[in-house]
């Protein structure tokens, strides 16, 4: 179950080499899912991955 290790959105950030303030921008808007604990957002690492995998694919003009 290491894909659901909840990350911080710092931690996130620095896995997409995007800014902190990028990840919860994000995570308000909907464009990356994301879970609150309490009043702060974490970012469950297989949400991530898909967000990077999806990306590729439309970069590379793929559809699912």
């Amino acid at each position: 179950m290491e894909d659901e290790k909840l990350l911080k959105p710092k931690e996130a950030a620095e896995i997409l080499n995007v800014s902190p303030v990028t990840i919860r921008y994000w995570l308000r808007t909907g464009k990356l899912p994301g879970v609150k604990v309490s009043n702060m957002w974490r970012v469950r690492k297989s949400d991530l991955k898909k967000m990077i995998f999806d990306v590729n694919q439309s970069w590379h003009g793929q559809t699912k």
